[in-house]
């Protein structure tokens, strides 16, 4: 991938070209296309861009939109898919990749809060580890269930995984709170920590890829209906402007489609998860979820600062509190505004 956006670059020396490819792939590998298949599509467009020495969003329009479009006739075309369905191995991989980040982030913390000397106990290195893993294994078991339960179930069920490991975690600080790791140069086992977890992160991303489940539409090995049934049930579920009254609606209609034409789900509508990309989406109801995810950020802030604070919060803390409200502000805007789009279609 590295190397395509190298060539996206080299062909008209214009970042942009760059970032539309890179902005392209990311959506076509969350479409579930194979990355074969993924490369042959920018392939062709990197082809046409040397020979008009026209930018991509010239050519094509947004990156966003082409690779829609691109992963809707795909799915119209029955061609296979990836699972986007997390795997053991995904997992393992997304829980390295955000312990490094943690890890990063409390390297930064401690070089802010007592300088480059600053210590550290053994308790510390175990919460990016244990923050990773909580996220991974949540991701692993949302993806499980989001397939077969209700999608909120599905949610409970992961904050409750990862609020396990959390727990679990904490107990193995506690039980090292007082013993001293080093007594200076703290951050550099931080940055010692991320560098490892980069490093496995690194070493485990091609496995994981081979371990990914390809899916197929059509002929004598494609997906039945039930299964069919799961792989939408869980990307419809990811649609905050869809309730698990319209997810179960949508899927209703699917199947009287299907028995109508006296064919299956894979062979009527190609890609599940295609299929649940294409449909339109509810802006306002989209808009409406922003709201209520800032309103819960802000009350969460508050009541952090409280606690930790007495009620007498810091510059830091006040300024993350301003810009949550300052996000609160902008989506109820935000939702007037798709109201205000909606009333005027109709």
């Amino acid at each position: 991938m590295i190397d395509l956006l190298k060539d996206f670059y080299d062909a008209r020396r214009v970042m942009a070209d760059s970032q539309w490819a890179d902005a392209a792939h990311g959506e076509l590998l969350r479409a579930g296309l194979p990355a074969v298949r993924i490369d042959d599509l920018l392939g062709e467009v990197l082809v046409a861009v040397r020979e008009s020495q026209a930018g991509p969003e010239e050519l094509f329009g947004p990156a966003t939109a082409w690779a829609q479009q691109c992963a809707g006739e795909a799915s119209q075309d029955g061609e296979d898919f990836v699972d986007p369905t997390v795997t053991a191995p995904a997992a393992v991989v997304r829980a390295m990749w955000v312990a490094a980040l943690v890890s990063v982030f409390f390297a930064f913390i401690t070089v802010r809060v007592g300088g480059w000397g600053r210590g550290l106990y053994a308790s510390a290195p175990w919460f990016p580890l244990g923050f990773g893993i909580a996220v991974g294994l949540a991701s692993l078991v949302h993806g499980a269930l989001a397939r077969r339960r209700s999608i909120w179930l599905a949610r409970v069920a992961a904050l409750a995984a990862a609020s396990l490991v959390i727990v679990l975690t904490a107990l193995v600080m506690k039980a090292l709170e007082d013993v001293w790791l080093v007594s200076r140069g703290g951050v550099l086992v931080f940055l010692g920590e991320a560098l490892m977890l980069f490093g496995i992160w690194w070493s485990l991303k091609p496995w994981a890829a081979r371990r990914a489940r390809v899916v197929t539409v059509r002929g004598p090995s494609a997906i039945d209906d039930a299964q069919w049934l799961e792989l939408a049930r869980a990307e419809l579920g990811k649609r905050e402007d869809l309730p698990p009254g319209g997810v179960l609606q949508l899927l209703e209609e699917a199947q009287e489609h299907a028995r109508d034409a006296g064919t299956s789900l894979a062979a009527e509508f190609g890609n599940p998860v295609g299929y649940a990309r294409q449909l339109p989406v509810d802006e306002v109801a989209d808009a409406r979820a922003q709201v209520w995810f800032w309103l819960a950020m802000s009350t969460f802030l508050t009541v952090l600062i409280g606690v930790h604070d007495h009620w007498h919060p810091t510059a830091l803390h006040l300024v993350f509190l301003v810009i949550s409200l300052a996000c609160v502000a902008l989506s109820i805007w935000g939702q007037r505004e798709a109201v205000r789009i909606r009333t005027r279609g109709a």
